[in-house]
């Protein structure tokens, strides 16, 4: 497999806005054309997870030793998307929520909260894909074969910590062929790109 990578960091405001962009990409070879080495869909550690198409995404055991996450895309079920080609983009505006001052012989300004407003499109497929917006699993591509493989999401996200570990919780809405989803709530453990 080949992976590609690429992010920037920028801070708009010091100590107030930074805007962080995220490009990656991949491409596997294998002699079996059916299998599948890139999942997308979701984020990584995510707590509340669900499937599309209530199923795991590999068929055989031997693929979960080759299968790789492409992540993050969320208000996407894990595996919404997968082949043997993907690419991701991510784009997050942060910001402080609340601080808070640790006292002691030298006074810290920590963070407790920061906040994130982001939006995420990509997809993963072995062959074609359509450049449309995507619909989310495989039945309603029944009722509209005319949406496509692209899949977006926006949407906001709080980041703290809790008895030491990095605590994430997202609220996505997916762009779909047909317009906004509901909101999907993500509580996820682990740090940002």
């Amino acid at each position: 497999s080949l992976n590609g990578d690429f992010r920037q960091y920028f801070t708009v405001s010091q100590d107030l806005l930074w805007f962080a962009i995220r490009g990656t990409g991949g491409l596997a070879f294998s002699t079996n054309p059916d299998q599948r080495f890139y999942f997308v869909g979701g984020t990584d550690n995510w707590i509340n997870r669900s499937f599309a198409n209530n199923t795991l995404p590999f068929q055989e055991p031997e693929d979960f030793a080759f299968m790789n996450y492409a992540l993050p895309l969320r208000g996407w079920n894990v595996n919404e998307r997968n082949g043997s080609k993907f690419f991701l983009m991510n784009a997050e505006l942060r910001f402080p929520l609340f601080r808070a001052l640790l006292a002691g012989p030298i006074p810290v300004m920590i963070q407790a909260f920061q906040g994130a407003l982001f939006m995420d499109i990509g997809t993963a497929f072995t062959n074609d894909f359509s450049t449309k917006l995507a619909m989310p699993g495989d039945t309603f591509k029944y009722f509209y074969p005319q949406s496509g493989d692209i899949l977006m999401s926006t949407g906001i996200g709080i980041r703290s910590f809790l008895i030491g570990l990095p605590i994430r919780v997202d609220i996505a809405w997916r762009n779909q062929y047909i317009g906004w989803s509901e909101p999907q709530w993500m509580f996820s453990i682990g740090g940002d790109f």
